[in-house]
């Protein structure tokens, strides 16, 4: 059996079982007396025998899956496809990429990417009544800070600022600078454009030291409120990620992209 045939799962499994079809059908002749061996019994292992003969084929020729690496070494990480490897330092991004490669073909939101905790999306912070009743007190107490700065009234003054303060906060944190409503999704609108903007800067990076891995991930990670990776062509990964308890620790596996 040659080295490309087992390289790839699927079909050397698909040909042990073949294999052992073969066997079984052979046995079953061999151990039966010569009178009663039956024509059924020979069709049966000549069917083996072409089931195993159609798999063989079948596993030498299909295409060996590419290999990657993604692993830390120590405070840095391993990276690289078709045998050439480099050496990058520890990054988000590249822990990003990391994630999306030891789950192929599936969405992760940037919301655990990013590791924040989002609020449910309810819409506008303020509605429209409230944002008048803020709007309304600060001009009744722009009048009062007025008439105490006429009277030399110091502590009414500095209260009515405060106030007024406090209630252009409440404004600017619910609308911003804009005077548009600002809903609460903001955080995670944040989260994707930092993920996306880290995850491409590491690939940007990749492309001065493995252009083959940078041009790989250009076309297969998926950025956006939902990342993915999605290989263009099978990859089969040796791939590490820092452990849930310590970011100095690395699980290692081996990954197969070609299977989802």
């Amino acid at each position: 059996m040659t080295s490309s045939t087992l390289q790839t799962l699927p079909d050397i499994t698909r040909v042990a079982r073949a294999v052992e079809e073969l066997a079984d059908a052979l046995e079953l002749i061999v151990r039966s007396p010569v009178a009663h061996v039956s024509d059924t019994d020979y069709d049966g292992l000549a069917k083996a025998a072409a089931r195993l003969s159609d798999r063989c084929a079948h596993a030498r020729s299909s295409p060996s899956p590419r290999r990657g690496v993604w692993r830390r070494v120590g405070d840095h990480w391993e990276v690289g496809i078709d045998g050439t490897t480099s050496i990058v330092a520890d990054s988000k991004g590249v822990i990003d990429i990391a994630t999306l490669i030891a789950t192929p073909r599936r969405d992760t939101s940037v919301a655990d990417l990013a590791a924040i905790t989002l609020e449910p999306d309810v819409g506008p912070t303020m509605d429209t009544q409230m944002r008048r009743s803020l709007e309304e007190r600060i001009i009744e107490l722009q009048a009062i800070a007025v008439e105490a700065d006429q009277h030399h009234d110091l502590g009414r003054l500095e209260q009515s600022h405060c106030e007024i303060d406090e209630l252009v906060d409440q404004l600017s944190h619910a609308y911003g600078i804009s005077g548009r409503s600002r809903p609460q999704c903001d955080s995670i609108e944040r989260a994707r454009s930092t993920v996306t903007a880290r995850i491409r800067a590491a690939i940007r990076r990749l492309y001065d030291i493995d252009r083959p891995l940078a041009a790989h991930l250009e076309r297969s990670v998926k950025t956006g409120r939902w990342c993915s990776y999605h290989p263009e062509s099978d990859v089969r990964w040796l791939h590490s990620l820092p452990s849930p308890s310590s970011t100095d620790t690395a699980t290692i596996t081996h990954l197969d992209a070609a299977i989802p």
